[in-house]
């Protein structure tokens, strides 16, 4: 799970952060009335085939004890670009909306315009899809930090670097992103029944065992009986886990003019889970336009800024929207349109040298669903995974 941060209003830039970048979690806004909740919009659009997500939220701390993250479901959202291509995003539930044919161009000015069942409409400024940098290569390397992303205890890791050059794109400005994807396998059927929730079935029994795991109590509540009667749906998982810290183009990683050289854009920890088959990583490049640049680079710098006695917290993160429609209500978050280049890598468990690294999996872990496991579950097998 993402970490849970509470902060007050001169933290509330480096909020942004945490939704729009790792695994979306609670953001907070010191709010007065819940009518005028903060509108938080994040999506953007590539020259790579999509489709592309925006994700619309609205925001709050209550009593700053218990933060809140509300997915809004809006009218209507569009994306629209300079030479007259319209499309509407289709809703996914939850706030998710996904395109459905549209793919970005080279040279075109994309916006994205959201309206909402109050009659209120937010539109992004426009932003220029500019040529993709190259992505040179991705690499790792196996060590022991202790401070990697979602490390374990022993701390060791696999570091994944990259490596890159300017190529067409007519700037350095470039933004990496990253994404995990493991499978894992549970055991639900082994859950402890005497503190299992009563699922009453059809035939007003009690399964103490999830109805996912496609067991039928043939017998008693006293004398349960359990029969396979249809396949386990939540016995094996796919999940998606995204890179924490922001990672921008700076002078730390340049070689030359146009350079990037062991770029580290993700950390994959040495875990019995996480490794229990392999782990896809997908890493990508974006070409930011300049005020795309600047908005990320704002919460770059606050996010550094944070713990430092010496380094206050500076820069306003201004918004990227602009409100057209209804009673002014505030909106922050992002829409962007980027070049982009991907490339993929696998890492599994013999990489790992010694094998002694490998905790144990936990004998209470897995006996359980695996949607309850980690965020981002899905029981479908992604395109590109291969047993």
């Amino acid at each position: 799970m993402c970490p849970v941060i509470e902060m007050n209003k001169s933290l509330q830039s480096i909020l942004l952060f945490f939704t729009l970048i790792s695994c979306v979690d609670a953001i907070f806004f010191d709010t007065g009335r819940l009518e005028d909740l903060p509108l938080v919009i994040d999506g953007h659009i590539t020259d790579l085939p999509g489709p592309y997500t925006v994700q619309v939220s609205s925001s709050f701390d209550i009593d700053a004890k218990v933060s809140t993250r509300i997915a809004e479901n809006v009218k209507r959202i569009t994306i629209s670009d300079n030479v007259g291509t319209v499309e509407d995003l289709v809703p996914q539930g939850e706030g998710v909306y996904k395109t459905a044919s549209i793919q970005g161009v080279v040279g075109r000015v994309y916006t994205l315009q959201v309206e909402l069942n109050n009659g209120k409409v937010y539109e992004s400024f426009a932003d220029t899809l500019l040529h993709a940098g190259n992505l040179d290569s991705i690499y790792y390397e196996l060590n022991e930090t202790g401070n990697g992303l979602y490390a374990t205890s022993s701390g060791w890791g696999f570091d994944v670097l990259a490596n890159a050059n300017s190529g067409l794109a007519s700037t350095n400005a470039f933004l990496w992103t990253t994404k995990g994807t493991f499978q894992v396998d549970t055991h639900p059927e082994l859950v402890n029944q005497a503190k299992s929730k009563c699922y009453v079935q059809d035939n007003n029994q009690c399964s103490f065992v999830p109805p996912c795991s496609g067991l039928y109590n043939t017998g008693t509540s006293r004398s349960p009986n359990y029969a396979q009667v249809k396949p386990c749906s939540c016995c094996t998982c796919w999940y998606d886990l995204y890179n924490g810290r922001l990672v921008l183009s700076d002078n730390s990683f340049r070689h030359g003019a146009s350079r990037f050289q062991a770029v580290p854009v993700y950390r994959v920890p040495v875990s019995p889970l996480l490794l229990m088959h392999k782990m896809y990583v997908h890493v990508t490049m974006l070409t930011l336009s300049q005020q795309s640049y600047r908005f990320w680079k704002v919460i770059k710098n606050q996010q550094e800024a944070v713990g430092s006695i010496f380094q206050p917290i500076t820069g306003k993160i201004a918004t990227q929207f602009k409100q057209i429609s209804g009673s002014p209500t505030p909106v922050t978050g992002i829409f962007y349109a980027a070049g982009a280049r991907q490339l993929r890598m696998v890492i599994t468990r013999d990489m790992v040298v010694p094998t002694s690294l490998f905790t144990p999996i936990p004998l209470g872990g897995t006996d359980l669903s695996c949607f309850d496991l980690y965020p981002n579950a899905t029981n479908v097998k992604p395109d590109f995974w291969v047993d």
